[in-house]
């Protein structure tokens, strides 16, 4: 009768087996046996104290089994009496040594107290008492799968499967192991299969939708998540995968409705907090990113994953120094950590920070070899120390190939750098000329050479009487010129707000846009009093901080002056030059601003001829005071440049820089040393003769 029922239990019909075993009990009041076949029984309907009670009978009836001890200590484990569970599990080891399923519910308690190698010891015990015990495998799998050892927890999984094919935690688990392995297929199969035995395993459901993501399939994802929606465990489970999908399919706005329905259900979960944070940061809204991290760091505040995710917002924003601070942070308690090796040089050396950068350089490059901002920064370190040969042998450990193309032009420019320090000239000049050629532009702005009379029409317009003392003052200067260099000077020594909006798209659209030279050239009193109010009226609706304006004009043409002299009397006009040579070179080696790639050397040196002659014409302007100055002598020269400056604009320079805009950037990377324009006079001998040539009138 006890083979009948055991039958009917492998063959599923648990109702039928445990009426059997009822009647048999009737009859046979103290079978131990038949206690433990029941308690399973009862077990497997979800009635733990019946079970528990027929259990701890068969130990009474029958103390000296060992199977009976095993089978109420793994009762005792899922009542959380880990203690019961312990004594009976360790008392049917001391009745027989090769009780596997001991072992296996001993490694569970284990887990349960956290400790993994005690678990280990515990399951592998179990395997080597019965090497093709499912569970035991499935154990062993999961062990490997927590300390991201994929592919061993994928042979155990695998093992386990193959003998329990009908298993569905253990088809779950495969399917888990499919998937952190990245096999996606194959692991939507085994959810798949898992959810095919047991339709209610929301876990294999959540992976199930988590796999069809990874497959670049929201729908088929969707669906599984919104089925969890009634599960009130895995309720804001689901509405993360929700969540997920919008994220997936780039509906950033519900994505932050679902993220935030989540959170506010388990507002510790960083995971969320995460994923809101960058949908946020999609949006354009950073500081609502932030206050999220903030807000989960108030009650975690050394959860690693969202202080990473705090410190790349911070460099994102270009908020470098609290970057640093936090990348610092994350480093000093985790001294190993991938990700804050891999930020720490670049933010160190564009705070100017060499040494420590290049240390930090050093420490990241022995994590990883392939690191490429470690690689830079070294190789700017070498530069620095005047070591072209070790700048070279950095940059020529990075695969151009493998770099988004921002990255590329910063290789060739570096690369030109070294091998000009190596007076390499040829190869200086094609490594530049490679940098410049990926700069996306539509080419230089046309110009064209004045006209033979231009400066006596100019000067014979006369100017109109200054009536208010808000007069521009303008900054002027080609590509090379130094004009950024001056610009720093201003803000730094004078506080002076330089208006650089002309440079985007969307800039303003008066005078120095319009371009309609004819109406220039005959303006009457009413449209000149327009124009001005116009250019007063666009440039204070600008968002500006205090301080008195100066406005950059990157693209200028001397026709501008036209109306100038009779709409804006009284403008004072700084232009930045250098020998047109050593424009040329620092055009070529620094580049410029977005919109002034260098097309080629000979076209740039005719280009800059022209552009030269326009801001010549500044001088013939009636009504326009104008200040020269030499980028090179600042260099050489500063006390005496700013002296100039000072006088020029009427105004003392202040007693302290301002810290706000004031610029730390590094010098090596904005501007040759001067004269070194001379070591290319005869690479570039042809080019530098145009420069003896007059531009073409019309």
């Amino acid at each position: 009768m006890l083979e009948e029922i055991l039958t009917l239990q492998r063959n599923g019909q648990l109702d039928l087996a445990e009426q059997r075993g009822r009647e048999l009990l009737a009859t046979e009041p103290d079978n131990a046996e038949l206690m433990r076949v029941l308690s399973a029984l009862t077990f497997a309907r979800g009635d733990l104290d019946a079970a528990l009670a027929l259990a701890s009978d068969a130990v009474a009836h029958d103390p000296e089994n060992a199977l009976h001890h095993a089978h109420l200590g793994g009762l005792e484990f899922s009542a959380k009496r880990f203690e019961n569970a312990e004594r009976h599990l360790r008392e049917a080891l001391r009745l027989s040594p090769n009780t596997g399923s001991a072992y296996l519910f001993l490694g569970q308690i284990a887990l349960e107290r956290g400790d993994n190698a005690q678990a280990r010891e515990h399951f592998k015990s179990a395997e080597r008492v019965d090497a093709e015990n499912p569970q035991t495998l499935a154990s062993l799998g999961n062990l490997a799968l927590e300390r991201d050892d994929y592919e061993l927890g994928l042979r155990y999984y695998t093992r386990a499967a193959a003998i329990a094919p009908n298993e569905a935690a253990i088809q779950a688990g495969l399917g888990r192991s499919f998937y952190l392995k990245g096999m996606f297929a194959f692991a939507i199969q085994a959810f798949e299969n898992a959810l095919r035995l047991k339709p209610d395993l929301h876990a294999a459901q959540h992976w199930l939708g988590q796999a069809h993501l990874k497959q670049a399939q929201p729908a088929a994802a969707e669906s599984h998540f919104k089925a969890l929606l009634s599960q009130p465990t895995y309720h804001a489970m689901a509405l993360v995968g929700l969540g997920d999908v919008a994220r997936a399919s780039n509906q950033f706005e519900l994505a932050v409705q679902h993220y935030r329905a989540a959170l506010a259900q388990d507002p510790q979960q960083p995971r969320i907090a995460i994923a809101l944070g960058l949908c946020l940061l999609h949006l354009g809204q950073p500081d609502a990113a932030l206050k999220t991290y903030e807000d989960l760091l108030t009650l975690q505040p050394d959860q690693h994953d969202v202080l990473a995710a705090r410190a790349e917002l911070y460099g994102i924003l270009g908020r470098n120094a609290q970057a640093l601070q936090a990348w610092q942070d994350i480093l000093q308690q985790h001294p190993d950590d991938a990700i804050a090796l891999a930020r720490l040089p670049l933010l160190l050396d564009l705070q100017n920070q060499f040494d420590a950068a290049a240390v930090m350089a050093k420490r990241a490059q022995a994590k990883n070899p392939g690191d490429i901002d470690a690689r830079f920064v070294l190789a700017r370190a070498a530069l620095r120390a005047l070591q072209p040969d070790a700048a070279l042998l950095q940059l020529g450990g990075i695969d151009a190939t493998q770099l988004p193309e921002g990255a590329q032009l910063l290789l060739a420019r570096h690369r030109g750098f070294a091998f000009d320090q190596a007076d390499r000239f040829a190869e200086a000049i094609a490594a530049w000329l490679t940098a410049q050629r990926g700069l996306a532009s539509n080419g230089i702005p046309r110009i064209g050479p004045l006209a033979t009379d231009f400066l006596a029409h100019l000067a014979s317009l006369g100017g109109a009487e200054q009536t208010t003392t808000q007069a521009p003052v303008l900054l002027l200067g080609a590509p090379g010129s130094g004009v950024q260099e001056v610009a720093n000077v201003l803000m730094a020594e004078f506080g002076r707000v330089i208006l650089r909006d002309r440079f985007q798209p969307g800039a303003r659209v008066d005078l120095f846009s319009e371009g309609d030279f004819a109406h220039y050239a005959s303006l009457d009193d009413t449209d000149a009093a327009a124009l001005s109010r116009r250019y007063f009226a666009l440039r204070n609706a600008l968002d500006l901080p205090e301080g008195e304006i100066i406005d950059w004009i990157p693209r200028w043409d001397a026709h501008f002056l036209l109306a100038i002299s009779r709409a804006l009397p009284g403008t004072r006009i700084i232009v930045v030059e250098r020998d047109p040579r050593a424009t040329l070179m620092n055009w070529l080696a620094c580049g410029w601003a977005a919109g002034f790639a260098l097309p080629d050397i000979d076209a740039a040196a005719d280009w800059l001829n022209v552009v030269n002659q326009h801001f010549s014409a500044c001088e013939n302007a009636p009504g326009v005071q104008v200040l020269r100055i030499d980028a090179d002598r600042l260099q050489l020269e500063p006390a005496a440049i700013i002296a100039q400056v000072a006088s020029f604009l009427g105004s003392q320079k202040l007693q302290q820089k301002t810290s706000a805009n004031a610029s730390n950037r590094d010098e090596l990377f904005n501007a040759l040393p001067p004269q070194r324009w001379q070591a290319y006079e005869k690479t570039l001998a042809a080019s530098f003769a145009r420069f003896d040539a007059k531009p073409q009138s019309n």
